[in-house]
């Protein structure tokens, strides 16, 4: 899985009032009819790819396939 773009300390600051860095997997879910797994924030009332943050013990293709299941409840590939 390539990196797209790495987020420094600094563009973080401002968001949750604290800055933080950390590593992360996010991606495109695609069902058996090509539609986009999403997840609704509620509190936000926004959507967002799924994903999350990557444990020092995984690469990052095992964290989203975790995440997706965490997140989606559904088992995927990796393409």
């Amino acid at each position: 899985m390539k990196c797209l773009r790495a987020l420094t300390e600094s563009e973080m600051l401002g968001i949750n009032g604290y800055a933080k860095s950390w590593r992360a997997a996010r991606g495109i879910v695609l069902d058996e009819e090509n539609r986009i797994g999403m997840l609704y924030i509620k509190e936000s009332d926004r959507y967002e790819l799924p994903g999350g943050e990557i444990d020092d013990n995984e690469s990052i293709e095992e964290a989203f396939i975790r995440e997706i299941k965490e997140e989606l409840g559904c088992d995927c590939e990796i393409i």
